[in-house]
């Protein structure tokens, strides 16, 4: 999606759905709390940087995704027939797509490029072409942008479910509160993370912090990636382990082992 494109769509859901921007863990931007046109929920999200589908974060009871080329159709009209050539300009579809589209200053560039008719005679159908003379220098550097601009829309696809994402932006600031014991991770294993979720739905509670639905949350953390889940198993606690040694003797023991699920720590 061009930059000026991604400008005005981002523009305009904040303005017709109420989308807020919000940074997950791991540094990705996403569009969160969007009203849901289907079910009128505050549940949409999207990427901030590739917002190309809206997406309704209540998987059981909604679902709903709005693709943006559908509902912004506007945006995506066919150039050749918004800008049309002249003697004056005669690469005017050309001059306007890589200004508006893709954010050149065109002045810079100008000479470098030309706009070309191309003909399938197989098909039958003509489009037009930005032609850009390169050398075998000029085609190396750009394979290697391509190559990297691959890796990043990769790593953003691999990015995890927003709800996923809230969870461990949850978990992180529980965990935070207390820096000489957990308050969460109930691992003695110093590469694990393992987390009982009727205690943290119990501490989250307390802490007034609002989890999204747990039984959502129970689909979703199978596919994370942020911290790769690894199995629910019972884990010999440490958190257990601590109040056990500091309560007093009138007081009843808590289990050495707890039912967690259990993660890998980045």
């Amino acid at each position: 999606m061009d930059l000026e494109i991604k400008r005005e769509v981002l523009a305009r859901i904040e303005r017709e759905y109420s989308f807020k921007p919000k940074r997950s863990a791991d540094g990705a931007v996403w569009m969160r709390g969007g009203v849901c046109p289907t079910c009128g929920k505050k549940e949409m999200y999207t990427h901030q940087e590739h917002p190309w589908v809206l997406r309704c974060g209540r998987i059981a009871k909604c679902g709903a995704e709005i693709h943006v080329k559908e509902l912004y159709s506007d945006l995506f009209e066919n150039w050749g027939n918004r800008f049309k050539k002249t003697p004056e300009a005669p690469n005017a579809a050309a001059d306007a797509y890589l200004r508006t589209a893709r954010g050149f200053d065109i002045e810079k560039i100008a000479g470098w490029y030309s706009q070309e008719n191309y003909f399938d005679h197989e098909k039958k159908i003509d489009a037009l072409a930005l032609i850009v003379p390169l050398d075998a220098e000029q085609i190396d550097y750009v394979q290697g942008e391509i190559i990297c601009m691959t890796v990043e829309r990769q790593m953003a696809i691999n990015a995890d479910h927003p709800l996923v994402q809230e969870f461990w932006d949850i978990f992180d600031y529980i965990e935070g509160d207390d820096p000489d014991m957990p308050v969460l991770n109930h691992s003695r294993n110093e590469t694990e993370i393992a987390i009982n979720l009727n205690h943290l739905v119990q501490v989250a509670t307390d802490r007034r912090q609002q989890l999204p639905d747990i039984n959502v949350l129970k689909k979703l953390l199978r596919t994370s990636r942020f911290r790769k889940f690894i199995d629910v198993k019972p884990v010999n606690s440490a958190i257990h382990a601590i109040y056990n040694t500091q309560r007093s003797v009138n007081v009843p023991a808590k289990p050495s082992t707890v039912k967690c699920w259990v993660f890998k720590r980045n």
